[in-house]
Parts: C-alpha cells; sequence; structure tokens
C-alpha cells in the first residue's frame, strides 16, 4: 500500500516517508518519564479495523479522535507507545506536538482572547487553575469550553497543558436575524 498521509489543521505530512511538521522548539512535546502519559498519534497500515483499535485499547491506551488518514490521537505512556509500535496493524507512532492544538490563524499581537477545547473527561477545574498558575485569565463556558485571556508566551504554555485538545481565536458570536418572525 502507498504511504498515507496524517493530516492536522497545523500541516501534512507522511510520517512513515520520515516527514514531520516544522515545530518550534517551545512547542515540542517534552518526552514523557517513567509511566507519565503524553499525546501521541497512531497511524495504522490501512483502513481502520475496530480489532485495530481493540489492540491499542487491550495496551491501556485512551483513543480520542480519529485524524486523517487511518490515525487517533491518544494518551499513553513512553511504554505503551513502544507497546503499540511493534503491533501489526500501526504503522507509525509519534509524539502529538503541543503546536497541533493551536489554530493556524491565531491573533498574536498582545493579550487576546482564545477559545479552548478539553480532552474528553479532562477536569475543568484542574486545568483552570493551571492556565491561573500561568499568568493567564480563563473562564468555564456552559458547553465545557474554556475562554482565555492570554498573551503569546502564555499561549505557549497553555498548548503544553495535556488536558488542552485545541485553540482558536475566541469570535463573539452575531445575532443576524434577531428580530426576525417565523
Amino acid at each position: 500500500s502507498s504511504p498515507a498521509p496524517i493530516r492536522l489543521r497545523a500541516g501534512t505530512f507522511f510520517p512513515t516517508l520520515g516527514e514531520q511538521l516544522n515545530v518550534a522548539a517551545d512547542l515540542r512535546a517534552a518526552a514523557p518519564a517513567g509511566t507519565q502519559v503524553s499525546d501521541y498519534l497512531v497511524q495504522f497500515r490501512g483502513p481502520v479495523e475496530q480489532a485495530w483499535k481493540d489492540e491499542l485499547a487491550a495496551l491501556g491506551v485512551e483513543i480520542f479522535a480519529y485524524v486523517p488518514d487511518y490515525a487517533f490521537k491518544v494518551r499513553m505512556s513512553a511504554a505503551q507507545a513502544a507497546q503499540a509500535q511493534v503491533l501489526g496493524s500501526v504503522a507509525w507512532v509519534g509524539a502529538f506536538q503541543p503546536a497541533y492544538k493551536l489554530s493556524p490563524d491565531l491573533k498574536l499581537n498582545g493579550t487576546q482572547l482564545y477559545l479552548v477545547q478539553l480532552e474528553r473527561g479532562a477536569n475543568a477545574n484542574v486545568t483552570l487553575a493551571s492556565i491561573a498558575n500561568g499568568g493567564a485569565q480563563a473562564a468555564l463556558q456552559a458547553d465545557g469550553s474554556l475562554v482565555v485571556a492570554a498573551n503569546a508566551r502564555q499561549l505557549v504554555a497553555l498548548a503544553q497543558l495535556l488536558d488542552v485538545a485545541w485553540v482558536e481565536n475566541f469570535v463573539l458570536p452575531e445575532k443576524h436575524n434577531e428580530y426576525g418572525g417565523g
């Protein structure tokens, strides 16, 4: 089979051909120590079969979201990553870089408002405390997302938080037909 790309909003690359996205040093994932978990991408050899996902889950890997083509964002330890890499169904395992969490069109001048999506199962209060410790201000939205006021340095720290899934510019909702009848 021909090599499949991984298609992220941050860019597209062919990991089985040795390609990777160019990521700023401060937006790279630190190597997990011991049993510490981190986010990874696991790309399968072809169209995903449920049995392949079950093999991964049997290793204790937490599967989050599908990433085209044939990949998933997962959370696991370095030891689990090594076990996943040798599964016959797996083509590639690599770190999910904090840079991948940032929308490519982020506004970075001064302090800006950002909408932050949390990973499934994340403790919003713990994440709010981590954001506050970094000097940014955050508020929890009704849908479980956060609105964060941060500068560029704080944005880098935000992307490094494990339970942050995605960061984009915050846009105030607009009314388009406030008085329209039905």
